[in-house]
């Protein structure tokens, strides 16, 4: 999960990652990120954080790097990737359009489709309400006006399944098993929804 030098990786060996920390203060500032001194008096990098919406995601992990960072961190990389190679700041015009899966197939279906376009399509807006219930637990999450969802615990996903998982504590998950959309009515299962765009009824 970080780019080192091969050298000073090998020297860092088996310590624990409360030791590691210390180390990655002095490395690139995506591993930097790691350490909290890095997240204090650094102006240029709180501007880059708050600019970009990714204090949540981009924080330090001074003692203990578990499951919860291992996924925080994976939306991370995921979140950075959209803003450097991000077709509107490159000069890249894409052409709306809607991806329709192709024949079933053995493989795992893939769908294409993403909250945006449930939000382009007026099924979904920002500041809807999703509900999942998982072990008795009831699980809250918040749309956002980037399409991106936000645990009620103030974590932000880029995607349904990645908010899934950090929500159950699995590795993995069907976000779109896993999430309703709460309205003055009913729960609607997120799978309805985009049924209903890929049917072309929106």
């Amino acid at each position: 999960m970080l780019l080192l030098h091969r050298s000073d990786n090998a020297s860092y060996r088996d310590e624990p990652y409360s030791a590691k920390a210390e180390y990655y203060r002095g490395q690139n500032l995506l591993a930097a990120s790691l350490h909290p001194m890095t997240h204090k008096r650094n102006p240029a990098f709180s501007r880059f954080l708050k600019q970009h919406d990714l204090a949540s995601l981009m924080r330090p992990y001074p003692k203990d790097f578990d499951d919860k960072a291992i996924l925080t961190r994976q939306d991370l990389y995921r979140r950075l990737c959209e803003i450097i190679w991000n077709p509107a700041r490159l000069g890249f015009t894409i052409p709306e359009t809607r991806r329709i899966p192709g024949p079933a197939h053995r493989a795992r279906t893939h769908y294409g489709v993403d909250i945006p376009q449930l939000m382009a399509a007026g099924l979904l807006k920002a500041g809807d309400t999703l509900i999942a219930i998982h072990r008795g637990t009831e699980h809250q999450a918040i749309v956002l006006d980037d399409g991106r969802i936000k645990l009620a615990g103030g974590e932000p996903f880029t995607s349904l399944s990645s908010a899934a998982a950090y929500a159950r504590r699995t590795k993995s998950a069907n976000g779109w098993d896993f999430w309703q959309l709460q309205t003055r009515r009913e729960r609607r299962p997120l799978k309805e929804l985009r049924d209903e765009l890929i049917r072309g009824e929106r």
